[in-house]
């Protein structure tokens, strides 16, 4: 059982070595650090000096007058902003104490600090832009805000594009004061240049959540069009829109904006659930025997943890936040603020984790605490016990705001890309956008997660507002999500969306203009394979439904036919009818993949030819092929009391077809169906654990000593293949083939990884010989290794048909 051992760790200061001013700065220090488990105690002779450790709080007034600041000037706090009835001031923990004793003071908490969501561009192509480009469509006279943490102003990618810029932060830095800030805003800005080259760019950077609010409002003053957000916000409310950051941006979005949003990068961060605690210790049990939730640093790196519960404004359940780290399970930092009915539902712990390792996180709940679902966020760092359900960070848990997650180049989702769906049950992302990619500003380093994401999809709709100025935020919604490349589950899901962003198709519903793909469809014997083309195709019916013009068609046709349909659609179809004397065997996308069902749906992202084959009735002839795996001792028809597990690559002709298969024998036999007087070759790719190869064995006929079994089909047949049990000694490495079934293209080369593994301590050179194969050139690399190393075999495949055999010879 998995229990949390721990050992307290007492640091003895010795005071009296220290003058009074350094006593006094080393307790200033000790009571100001984050990491501590403790909090500063008054009583110290040092006491006035604790007072200056100044923090930035924010003040939630019950109305918005101001006749109350007149008294905080006598505290010595700094007023910084106010947005509404949220105050944001530096105060000491002197002055905040008697700010929470004012009337018109509901409550004083920290602020919201803003999380950047990055964990080129060759976006541009991968969702289509560059065809916009080509039309003429830069996002020209639109006004694009980017919300973030800082700016490189002067980056050549965005200079000339930048209208305004403008400060939040009480400091006024627009660089955000960090390396790190200026890189990540600057990118995204630089995404939607690459996106819209030609729109107005107004960038402006926050600090807290009271500063993000105001510079939503100022972008609303400033008649912008579009705001682009790839920062987030945790522990600002519940993750179901109604907090404060989501409701910025449904001000937004009434006011025109198209509000994008980064969905974050948290789906392996985040974990949620009711609190529950199984041996009645306090702890919760995030398994019935494990009461912490476990994150790996590799490196020097900052911990950032936070906890919240559905108990929202205000709780009296008391929850706390604990971590711990270290052989003996130390307490490193605890998050033990109290919930007596008017505090909100938050805990947070910032940890400077300056050793790599195994950190542990902790929930204990206060004595009366009711169980409540509750929402744990550690940020960049992946939790042993994850949900990635339910991941979204604020505001992209808006109604307001267009939320987007990451996919790769190629569309395959990120595996941090955070999931719906929202606290109250919506749908969320609605889309997603390549990530990955390069920006000026990080060189060769890409720029990765929904951060990127965002940007892109926020260019792409100034391309659509350049082309239709009057479109609304809700237009741009129903365009972009009702021409997203569907992916995932059918339809819109809490990990796609509404699937891949696709800007021209977005267009082309937009203008009614459709880039055109061609399908033709063929019906063949089966003996006679595309491109060589029969006399004459057999006759075959089916129903096909398209897409041209955006209008969905549905229309029968006989083959051979052909049809023009819109490109990226897809095209559905049925077989209705085919001649009564064959056989259906299956559909061919040439080029692309077989498929043995009647039914079929091919994306239409380029002209395809599509082969119905069959197979004449009369013609049809198979042999049934029994494979066993025996020790010596067992000769057949002797059975032992199950088979050997082997694996068997094994290359036949089924209904004329050329296959390769890679299967398993054991516990029992494999069977496997050939075409009658057909070829059969069996390799034994995976001999069983313990033993060694003997021979192969068909029954009643011949034997054959090689791994290799070549067979003619002219009856059924039974194959043994023998093993005899090897003592460890007798067996210095084993090998390993990977993948073990590949598909065939010609034209296009075949990869084999070759890993040896060593047995008893083998250390000696291993050398790998590759037979000719007729008619194909391959290359092994390397030759020779060492145990435990990997060799990687190279076929290339210009002929129409794959080889029968290749024969690889490993000698130590």
């Amino acid at each position: 059982m998995k229990k949390l051992a721990v050992m307290l760790t007492l640091t003895l200061i010795t005071l009296t070595a220290l003058s009074p001013a350094l006593m006094a700065k080393r307790l200033e220090n000790m009571a100001c650090s984050e990491n501590l488990p403790f909090k500063a105690k008054s009583g110290f002779k040092a006491e006035e000096e604790l007072d200056r450790c100044e923090e930035r709080v924010i003040v939630e007034l019950s109305d918005e007058e101001c006749a109350w600041s007149e008294r905080l000037s006598s505290l010595g706090v700094v007023f910084e902003a106010q947005r509404g009835k949220l105050v944001q001031l530096k105060a000491s923990s002197n002055a905040v104490a008697q700010i929470t004793l004012l009337d018109n003071v509901k409550r004083v908490r920290k602020p919201g600090i803003p999380v950047p969501l990055r964990v080129e561009s060759e976006g541009v192509q991968a969702i289509r832009a560059n065809l916009l480009h080509n039309l003429g469509l830069h996002g020209r006279n639109v006004k694009v805000a980017v919300l973030d943490l800082g700016f490189n102003i002067y980056d050549p990618e965005i200079s000339e594009n930048v209208q305004e810029y403008r400060s939040f932060r009480f400091d006024g830095d627009i660089t955000g004061g960090s390396e790190e800030n200026v890189r990540h805003g600057t990118a995204c800005a630089e995404i939607i240049v690459d996106m819209a080259p030609e729109s107005e760019l107004y960038l402006y950077n926050f600090e807290t959540d009271v500063e993000y609010l105001m510079a939503v409002d100022y972008a609303i003053s400033r008649n912008i069009d579009i705001i682009s957000m790839s920062v987030g916000f945790l522990n600002v409310g519940p993750y179901d829109g109604s907090n404060p950051v989501a409701e910025a941006a449904d001000e937004a979005q009434a006011h025109g904006i198209f509000f994008v949003s980064a969905a974050g990068n948290e789906a392996r961060g985040h974990w949620s659930g009711l609190f529950r605690d199984e041996d009645n210790d306090g702890l919760h049990n995030f398994t019935p025997d494990d009461e912490d939730n476990d994150v790996v640093v590799e490196k020097e790196s900052l911990l950032t943890v936070f906890l919240t519960w559905e108990d929202w404004p205000s709780t009296a359940n008391d929850y706390d936040l604990y971590l711990y780290g270290g052989p003996f399970n130390t307490i490193l930092a605890v998050s033990d603020d109290v919930q007596n009915g008017s505090q909100p539902p938050v805990e947070s712990i910032v940890y400077h984790a300056v050793k790599p390792g195994t950190y542990r996180i902790a929930i204990r709940k206060a004595v009366s605490a009711a169980p409540v679902k509750m929402h744990l966020f550690s940020l960049n760092f992946e939790l042993e016990h994850h949900v990635q359900e339910g991941s979204i960070v604020p505001p992209g848990d808006a109604s307001g705001a267009f939320t987007v997650g990451a996919v790769k180049l190629d569309g395959e989702i990120e595996p941090y890309s955070s999931k719906g769906p929202t606290v109250d049950g919506r749908i969320k992302p609605d889309i997603t956008a390549p990530d990955g990619v390069v920006t000026w500003i990080y060189g060769e380093e890409r720029f990765y997660g929904t951060s990127a994401s965002a940007p892109h999809v926020a260019g792409a709709a100034a391309l659509l507002l350049e082309a239709e100025p009057n479109l609304t935020p809700w237009d741009l919604k129903r365009i972009l999500e009702e021409t997203a490349v569907d992916q995932g589950a059918s339809g819109k899901d809490n990990e796609y969306g509404a699937g891949r962003l696709d800007i021209y198709a977005a267009y082309s519903l937009l203008k009614g203009v459709y880039e055109k793909a061609t399908l033709t469809v063929h019906a063949h014997p089966a003996q006679i394979h595309y491109p060589t083309e029969p006399p004459s195709d057999l006759n075959i019916t089916v129903s096909v439904s398209y897409v041209r013009d955006g209008e969905i068609l549905v229309e029968d046709h006989s083959t051979a036919f052909q049809i023009t349909v819109d490109q990226g659609s897809t095209v559905n179809i049925t077989v209705k009818t085919y001649p009564a004397d064959y056989r259906w065997l299956e559909w061919e996308n040439y080029g692309y993949w077989i498929n043995s069902s009647t039914n079929v749906s091919l994306k239409m992202d380029g002209d395809r030819v599509l082969i119905a084959y069959l197979k004449p009735l009369e013609a049809e002839a198979h042999r049934l092929i029994i494979i066993h795996a025996h020790p010596v001792t067992a000769q057949y028809p002797e059975e032992p009391s199950e088979e050997l597990n082997i694996t068997v690559l094994a290359f036949y002709t089924l209904n004329e077809t050329g296959r390769s298969v890679e299967f398993t024998v054991g516990p029992s036999p494999a069977q496997i169906q050939v075409d009658a007087d057909s070829s059969l070759n069996l390799t034994v790719s995976r001999p069983p654990s313990g033993y060694k190869w003997v021979k192969w064995k068909i029954y009643g006929d011949g034997e054959e000593s090689s791994q290799t079994l070549t067979v003619s089909a002219n009856t059924n047949q039974t194959i043994i293949a023998y093993f005899e049990e090897v003592k460890p000694s007798e067996e210095d490495f084993t090998v390993t083939i990977t993948p073990q079934v590949q598909v065939y293209i010609p034209g296009q080369p075949v990869n084999y990884t070759i890993l040896t593994n060593p047995i008893n301590d083998f250390n000696d050179t291993i050398t790998l010989t590759l037979e000719p194969i007729p008619g194909f050139e391959a290359l092994l690399q390397p030759a020779t290794l060492m145990p435990g190393q990997k060799s990687t075999l190279t076929i290339f495949t210009d002929n129409n048909s794959p080889p029968q055999m290749v024969t690889v010879t490993v000698r130590a």
